[in-house]
Formats: C-alpha cells, sequence, structure tokens
C-alpha cells in the first residue's frame, strides 16, 4: 500500500493484511452455505496508539477524536462497529447510538437462542438484537461507566464526566462535555453545569461499588485502582501508575501465522526482555530495512 512516513506504511500494510483475511473468512461462509445466518461483528477494543504514553506508537489517527488507546477520551473509548447477518439485519442500515462491547455476549446469546451459564445472570451489556433488526426500535437509555487504573468515566445521553490520563502519561485532566456539541471534548462545563458533573460523578461511585477488585496488573496498579475505589472519584494529578511488567521471551508467544519477529528500540517502559517489539507478516517485508 502507498502511505506516506515510516510508521504509515507499516501500518496500512497491516491495514491490508486484516482487510484480507476478514474476506477470506467471509469468502469461506459463503462457499459453505453459512453467510445468511452467521452473525459477523467486527470493531476495534480501543482508539489507535496515537500518544506518547503508549509504548507502540503508529500511524493510525483518531481524529476529530482527542486521545487514543490507553486513554478514556473519546479518541481511546469510541470505535466503529460493523455487523453482518444477512437474515436478520437489513443490509446498509445503521444504528446511531452508544453501545458496548460488553453488549456482545447478550447479543449473541440471544442470536444463538441459548441463555447464560448458570448462575451467570450478572452479566454486564444487553442485547442487540431488537435494535440491530430495527435501528428505528426504541431502545432504553442507559449510561455507559468505564474504569482504567487511575481514570475512569460516565457517559449519560450526550454528556460525558471523565479523567483521562494526558498524552504525557503523567498529567490527569477531568472535565465535563456535551458530544453532540463537542465530540473533541475541548470545552470542559463543569464550571457551567454543575449539578450534571455532581450526578454523574455520583452516578459513577455507586456504579463503582458493585464492581469486583480488578484481578490483573501489577501491585502497584493495583493499588492505584483501590485508591480509586476508596475514594471516588479521584481528581486529576497524581502521578501513574508504572508499566506492566510482561516477562519471559516474546518469540515463545508467537501465534501460529506471524513467521518475523522484528526487534527495534529500548523502551525500559516496555518490558519484554527490556525491549520494545512487533510482529510483522513476511508478505509485506520488513518496513524498517
Amino acid at each position: 500500500p502507498k502511505a506516506e512516513g515510516k510508521k504509515r506504511q507499516p501500518y496500512a500494510g497491516m491495514l491490508v493484511a486484516l482487510d484480507d483475511a476478514v474476506g477470506r473468512v467471509r469468502d469461506k461462509l459463503k462457499r459453505e452455505g453459512l453467510d445468511r445466518n452467521t452473525l459477523v461483528v467486527f470493531l476495534s477494543d480501543n482508539g489507535g496508539p496515537t500518544a506518547a504514553l503508549n509504548p507502540n506508537v503508529n500511524g493510525s489517527s483518531n481524529g476529530p477524536f482527542r486521545g487514543g488507546k490507553r486513554q478514556l477520551s473519546e479518541g481511546g473509548v469510541r470505535v466503529p462497529v460493523v455487523v453482518a447477518w444477512p437474515a436478520a439485519v437489513p443490509a446498509g442500515s445503521r444504528l446511531d447510538r452508544p453501545l458496548d462491547a460488553l453488549d456482545l455476549t447478550r447479543t449473541v446469546l440471544a442470536a444463538a437462542k441459548a441463555e447464560p451459564p448458570a448462575g451467570r445472570d450478572d452479566l454486564d451489556g444487553r442485547n442487540l438484537l431488537p435494535a440491530l433488526r430495527d435501528p428505528k426500535a426504541a431502545v432504553a437509555d442507559r449510561a455507559l461507566f468505564w474504569r482504567f487504573g487511575k481514570q475512569w468515566a460516565v457517559r449519560d445521553g450526550d454528556w460525558k464526566l471523565v479523567c483521562w490520563k494526558e498524552d504525557d502519561g503523567k498529567a490527569f485532566t477531568t472535565g465535563l462535555y456535551n458530544l453532540a456539541e463537542d465530540s473533541g471534548e475541548s470545552a470542559d462545563r463543569s464550571a457551567a453545569e454543575p449539578k450534571v458533573a455532581a450526578r454523574l460523578r455520583e452516578a459513577w461511585a455507586r456504579w463503582n461499588t458493585e464492581n469486583k477488585a480488578p484481578g490483573w496488573g501489577t501491585p502497584a496498579e493495583l493499588a492505584e485502582s483501590k485508591a480509586l475505589a476508596d475514594n471516588p472519584p479521584a481528581k486529576a494529578g497524581a502521578e501513574p501508575p508504572p508499566a506492566r511488567a510482561q516477562p519471559g521471551n516474546p518469540a515463545d508467544h508467537l501465534p501460529p501465522h506471524i513467521t518475523r519477529l522484528t526487534w527495534f528500540g529500548e523502551r525500559p517502559d516496555w518490558r519484554h526482555d527490556g525491549k520494545r517489539f512487533a510482529f510483522l507478516n513476511k508478505v509485506y517485508g520488513d518496513p524498517y530495512e
């Protein structure tokens, strides 16, 4: 693929490889006569890693949104979702409302006419099938919540109250934003709308009391999460926890379809044997050579 820049070129190559792979899966479904009644969902887990706080900044862009991966600003949490199910979902339809990746579990269970496992009626998310079948169908409003280390956020309708980590990975910013008017989160409305800010802050605190303690991360990260739970929600200004250690040789974890392991650069905060690494498919060559 033709793209400008040392980082943009390999990123474009990976997107082409991903597109080809998704196409092969869908072609196989069609050859087997399964495509009309198979639910296919494509989405990203987060926005692209564009800020310096990420150890693997690439050539992605999250514009017009602010921030990216590892941040709870819109550039980090707002991603498109593509759904294909010809037998049930109208082609070309658009569902223009906030969804949550946690909705997929209940949606897939409903599509398969299955029930949650015994004792798991507490699954988060909601069944999206009614809205997917008819994007104009009435869907009850709900708030969406996030918790990530010292970062936290709640969105209710067009209002979002968020504390995110800045691009440098050190400072934190807390603000209230009307996403219908300001999707780039540039104008903090906390001072103008103190009652909205207080309502959302209280809603997040109530939601967080129902959560289990985080079960992964370094001791420092777990301590930071506990501090946030004990003093919800924390204000900006505290130092972020250190990067998660990921011990072991990354070559031991190569997935079967990856044929090359390229090492480059020293980043002590990305601890795969003290080095940063990237997986590159040999079909597209090594853009760093």
